[in-house]
């Protein structure tokens, strides 16, 4: 799949426009305030009101074209230069473990992310299956975030990290 996949200079089709109000109200019942996206077909949402806070914004996608519903957390700071080989090993380490979804780092700009999605195909997409990849991804940011932050900071080792993680601690 191209990288661009969400990038689409083309109106949202009929599918795609039922689905876009469908994450819409999903987003909106979750007390979430959606905001579209001025590039192409989605959402974004600042979690620093929401209850939990989150320091991330969330992406919301529907990409019918490949029958997708993507949505990415992206965390607000990003990781400096200095910090990338411990945050992508940090990264390797956790994304080692996961079910669902997948810690993301940009090696060009330091943006990091969680990657959660539902592939479609052969069915309808459903608000149940839209509000349980945002919850993944929610899920994984608290679980991860406090520790990948940490790492980014230079305050712990990416192994140090994974045993915050795996103790559902704090620093």
């Amino acid at each position: 799949m191209n990288k661009n996949a969400g990038k689409n200079d083309e109106p949202p089709n009929e599918d795609e426009e039922k689905y876009l109000e469908l994450v819409k109200s999903v987003l909106v019942k979750a007390r979430l305030e959606p905001q579209p996206l001025s590039d192409e077909p989605g959402f974004r949402v600042d979690f620093a009101d929401a209850e939990p806070a989150l320091d991330v914004i969330g992406l919301a996608h529907v990409l019918d074209d490949y029958k997708f519903f993507v949505f990415h957390l992206e965390f607000k700071k990003r990781a400096p230069k200095k910090a990338l080989p411990q945050v992508e090993r940090f990264m390797t380490l956790g994304n080692s473990g996961l079910n669902a979804g997948n810690l993301e780092l940009d090696l060009k700009t330091g943006r990091m992310q969680f990657k959660t999605y539902v592939d479609y195909t052969g069915t309808r997409l459903t608000g149940v299956f839209v509000r349980n990849a945002i919850l993944t991804a929610i899920e994984a940011v608290e679980a991860f975030g406090p520790a990948l932050q940490a790492v980014a900071k230079g305050k712990l080792t990416p192994e140090d990290a994974m045993k915050m993680v795996d103790e559902g601690g704090e620093e």
